[in-house]
């Protein structure tokens, strides 16, 4: 097994599996609505299993007979709150679940404050019996199939785990031929079916290539300090420099292919080298990158035959759109300056730049603003339309939120963070950082200790 900082790495990673989304109305929102209640969110709710905890106070449904995934995890959290060698687990949405009563009897607990709150992730239990049913997350829940009503053969069928997670961290060997993953499942490495101590990696244990794609008016060395301080840790960094982002104007004035031309090139020098790569998206370089991804995830590459890819996109405030559409009314921002046009170009003077580092003061977010004032952005960025959106199945997602930001505004990343989700079929991990929309700049240190979590859990 794993060593006791392993352990509190795999418990760390699952408190982010469903990262969170507080809201004052969370008690009459799914899934703490009644089964006969109806929101636009859920019109109509069937009954159809039913659960309830083990002295009977809690009792819930579901309107769906088949979760989403099933898994056994073996991670220190589970172990040690639920007092067994691992935990059973179905994902459902949350609109798939309604409670009889409400939140009424209802006891929640949050793993990272050891607090009785409902602040997300959290668990949810009975709080005559104690009995957990269930984690919570922001459009996800994990339920506890044990306190389901199981009683057919095809819901039993329909509940079968497909693999056991943080498998490394287990205290029994359990040879039932499911897949077992050393942490998140495809997200880690694969071990062999009965193993005491030997993980079989699938992938070579050499650190992942970390490349850097900037947001509007912004330029490589902005990236110096994050740069130097993750190629100290041993992984390659490349910062890719955008022809729509520049100190001089060119005429015709870039677009979004000819940013996503540079990118392509930078991932494909790394992956055809064997090496896996973990992408990281500031802002407008989220519609760059993710347009960049088509035919270089792992996944694609493996079926193949060939080594390296993308194993991660890491989303830094980051905006994205489906095919056909542009950055152009893609959410609400109302940061109060805007840049002024001059030919083909947007410049902003130096109050607006400032709107990139509204968690600074004036006097101390000027010298920032003023190299930004000097650059260049091609205007035919924001009209270009992204033309692919296959990366959500294909790649997992991590979400870096800038909780001050007021150019995406964190209301506006949480609806990114929820499509990622709803199209990947998966849960996001969210690292929220209490800094405005550039914290590479504003706070190096955090932002460097964000991505060490990230990275490491790889």
């Amino acid at each position: 097994m794993g060593s006791e900082d392993d352990d509190k790495k795999h418990m760390e990673n699952h408190q982010h599996e469903f990262a969170h989304d507080n809201h004052d109305d969370w008690e009459t929102q799914p899934p703490y609505m009644r089964p006969d209640e109806a929101t636009e969110k859920r019109e109509n709710f069937e009954k159809k299993v039913h659960g309830s905890c083990h002295c009977g106070r809690v009792q819930y449904w579901l309107n769906s007979d088949k979760p989403l995934a099933s898994k056994y995890c073996h991670c220190i959290d589970c172990k040690k709150i639920h007092g067994a060698p691992f935990q059973w687990a179905a994902i459902f949405k949350k609109t798939d679940l309604a409670f009889e009563n409400g939140v009424k009897n209802l006891r929640f607990y949050k793993t990272s404050s050891k607090k009785n709150e409902h602040v997300l992730p959290c668990k949810v239990g009975c709080a005559e019996c104690g009995s957990w049913i269930m984690d919570e997350g922001r459009n996800m829940v994990l339920l506890f199939p044990t306190l389901l009503n199981l009683d057919t053969p095809q819901l039993r069928e329909n509940f079968q785990p497909q693999c056991h997670i943080f498998y490394k961290s287990r205290v029994v060997d359990i040879p039932d031929g499911k897949d077992k993953w050393t942490k998140l499942d495809k997200d880690s490495e694969l071990m062999k079916d009965v193993e005491s101590q030997i993980i079989a990696p699938l992938r070579t244990a050499v650190k992942p290539s970390l490349i850097i794609i900037p947001g509007n008016f912004s330029l490589p060395r902005f990236w110096s300090t994050i740069q130097k301080s993750v190629q100290d840790k041993g992984y390659p960094v490349e910062v890719v420099g955008l022809r729509s982002s520049r100190e001089e104007p060119i005429d015709p004035a870039p677009g979004l292919a000819d940013d996503v031309k540079e990118v392509s090139s930078v991932l494909n020098k790394h992956i055809d080298q064997g090496k896996d790569v973990v992408l990281l998206m500031h802002s407008y370089g989220g519609m760059v990158g993710t347009e960049a991804t088509r035919g270089l995830s792992c996944v694609e590459r493996e079926k193949n035959g060939l080594k390296g890819g993308i194993v991660r996109m890491v989303f830094l405030a980051s905006i994205f759109a489906p095919p056909g559409r542009s950055t152009r009314g893609l959410y609400d921002a109302n940061p109060g300056r805007y840049p002024r046009k001059e030919g083909d170009y947007l410049l902003c003077d130096e109050d607006t730049a400032m709107c990139f580092y509204s968690d600074l003061t004036k006097e101390q977010g000027l010298p920032l603003a003023q190299a930004a004032s000097k650059l260049y952005q091609a205007v035919r960025v924001f009209g270009d339309e992204q033309t692919y959106d296959g990366f959500h199945k294909l790649i997992p997602s991590s979400w870096i939120l800038t909780k001050k930001d007021i150019l995406v505004p964190e209301a506006a990343q949480e609806k990114f963070i929820s499509q990622l989700e709803e199209h990947g079929g998966r849960s996001v991990p969210v690292f929220e950082l209490d800094t405005g929309h550039s914290p590479h700049q504003t706070n190096p240190p955090l932002l460097v200790e964000t991505l060490d979590k990230i990275l490491e859990d790889l």
